[in-house]
């Protein structure tokens, strides 16, 4: 589905372009202004695909009754806000904290052909026949970055990009009523993950220049640092099975700016 999505937003990025060269050849695109501001805002709204990073635990080939777990992808939405600062000609400091919606996690557990449970209703079943449950982890973040960007001179009413830096994000679900309800009734259900996560991203774009603001159309890659897995040694799903579980993610945005 992210593989669709990313030449959808490819084929609209070069239509753009397209379209825009044919008047920048009549200096009709401009806005001299933005490259003297020594700020500037602007919002910012994408699509991500994002997945879990998974470190097996020891106790995985000793006390699971899975045979293997593997993490799933999903997509979501980005609703965001911009703020940059220049610091010099080619350097700026930039945040863009934004809300990311609908980003939710998959896991996949793959039962031994000698521990598949009586009851099959709630079990799923793999092209090779193999029994599996698929646990989600359902996320909403609002995650913070700050970013050190570096541009490159313009050429006509075009300026490449690239930036990077550290961020932290605050699950917004890790405590929700879905997340928490089954373990509320005492049974086993996915794995916990932490509330804040510290991590790093980095990425590159281009400044489109038009009479009326700058779009700026940019792909970014994510990933937390630290193990954002709470690991339960009660809860077969997580103790025995996994021992880290870290974020990555893939993004493509349109960003707006003055």
């Amino acid at each position: 589905m992210f593989h669709m999505k990313s030449i959808c937003a490819l084929i609209i990025l070069i239509s753009i372009s397209s379209g825009i060269k044919i008047y920048a050849q009549d200096g009709y695109f401009e806005k001299n202004d933005h490259d003297e501001l020594p700020y500037y805002f602007g919002i910012s709204f994408g699509y991500n695909s994002s997945f879990l990073k998974t470190t097996k635990s020891g106790l995985f080939n000793e006390q699971s009754n899975f045979k293997r777990a593997e993490s799933g992808s999903s997509g979501g939405i980005e609703l965001g806000l911009m703020g940059t600062l220049k610091l010099a000609r080619h350097w700026e400091l930039r945040t863009v904290p934004k809300l990311i919606i609908g980003g939710s996690k998959y896991l996949n557990y793959y039962y031994a052909d000698g521990a598949i449970p009586t009851d099959k209703s709630n079990l799923l079943v793999s092209s090779s026949g193999d029994y599996y449950e698929q646990m989600k982890l359902p996320q909403t973040l609002i995650s913070i970055p700050l970013h050190v960007k570096f541009t490159s001179d313009r050429i006509n009413n075009y300026r490449a990009y690239l930036f990077g830096g550290p961020k932290v994000d605050f699950n917004l679900s890790s405590n929700s009523q879905e997340y928490t309800a089954e373990r509320d009734l005492g049974n086993a259900t996915a794995p916990l993950m932490r509330k804040v996560s510290f991590g790093g991203e980095m990425g590159a774009g281009v400044h489109i220049y038009l009479p009326f603001a700058v779009i700026s159309p940019e792909f970014r890659f994510s990933s937390s640092f630290m193990n954002d897995h709470r690991r339960d040694f009660s809860n077969p799903y997580s103790g025995d099975t996994f021992n880290k579980l870290q974020q990555r993610m893939l993004s493509f945005s349109i960003n707006i700016e003055q």
